[in-house]
């Protein structure tokens, strides 16, 4: 059960180490100017599309993937689930990536600073797409699973009790 959460967690990872290979070439490789001489207007439609981009794709990646989540925990196959678990993983994380990747590709092009900022934003919402195996087995289970966990783990009140009754 732990192999497909891990290639989604490589995945993550992976995404990063390529962000990381990116801004270091592009930070030795690029010249001072632009590499593309593109008209002002050019570079504000391709930021304008970049910022639309960017507004609608985190809050609708992640809403979709809160609903599928739900639709996901009311499967009853075991392998299923976790296939389609992963799938939506994969989806959201290549999505948000992609505008990463585009505005690093646009700053490099056009050494404009504004698709820094976007860059930075687009970083920050990969970060709330982090997978770990124990937010996955929680999306994964079903609510009653886990009311009856939380209902059966003792607290910390129970086991002051306890030790005063000794």
């Amino acid at each position: 059960m732990k192999t497909p959460f891990k290639s989604v967690i490589f995945c993550y990872y992976a995404i990063y180490a390529i962000i990381l290979i990116i801004v270091a070439l592009g930070s030795y490789c690029t010249p001072k100017t632009p590499w593309i001489n593109a008209d002002a207007t050019v570079i504000r439609v391709i930021y304008s599309i970049l910022v639309l981009y960017l507004l609608f794709s985190i809050p609708l990646t992640l809403k979709w993937f809160h609903n599928n989540i739900k639709k996901i925990k009311q499967l009853t196959d075991e392998q299923k689930k976790i296939e389609r678990y992963t799938k939506d993983n994969y989806i959201v994380l290549a999505i948000i990536s992609f505008g990463l990747l585009a505005s690093l590709i646009c700053f490099y092009l056009f050494k404009e600073q504004s698709y820094i900022y976007m860059a930075g934003i687009e970083i920050i919402a990969l970060l709330f797409c982090k997978p770990t195996e124990k937010r996955m087995i929680n999306d994964l289970l079903p609510e009653e699973d886990k009311e009856t966990t939380s209902e059966n783990e003792p607290t910390a009140d129970d086991s002051n009790k306890q030790t005063k009754n000794e």
